[in-house]
């Protein structure tokens, strides 16, 4: 049973998720798209088993850059393996990244004034306004 050999953009996710010390199940569910363990094992290894021999694999264009970004493989790698549609769609990913930077907070709707009232309100409810603690019962029986 002849095995085929890995492409070289799988070689390269391989060696990069064993620098980064990572399992093959944690960089699958790192990866940000649906691919079990096996499937991310088949496109490492290249090849998948079937009735019959084994059988070439290579990863989609979008599944190579999930998997390419979970272990920081760059577009320029994935360019010098042969896999310049990979690429295109890592450096997409990357790009969307950037853009999900944390928007800054809202402006206070308040102002300055308001603030300080709203605050002294909360602070006078806060240390009690002298009233017994049966009075609100009281008031909600519609007796006073």
């Amino acid at each position: 049973m002849d095995t085929p050999p890995p492409p070289p953009e799988a070689a390269a996710i391989r060696l990069a998720r064993k620098a980064e010390g990572l399992s093959v199940a944690a960089a699958a569910r790192a990866a940000g798209i649906r691919i079990s363990t096996a499937r991310w094992s088949q496109i490492e290894n290249g090849y998948e088993t079937r009735p019959g021999g084994r059988r070439a694999v290579r990863g989609r264009d979008q599944t190579i850059a999930h998997m390419a970004r979970v272990v920081d493989v760059s577009p320029e790698r994935l360019e010098e393996c042969g896999r310049a549609d990979a690429a295109a769609v890592l450096r997409e990913i990357q790009r969307r990244q950037r853009m999900k930077v944390t928007p800054p907070p809202a402006p206070d709707p308040l102002t300055p004034e308001e603030r300080r009232i709203t605050e002294e309100f909360v602070r006078a409810i806060r240390a009690g306004d002298g009233r017994q603690q049966g009075d609100e019962e009281e008031r909600a029986d519609g007796t006073a």
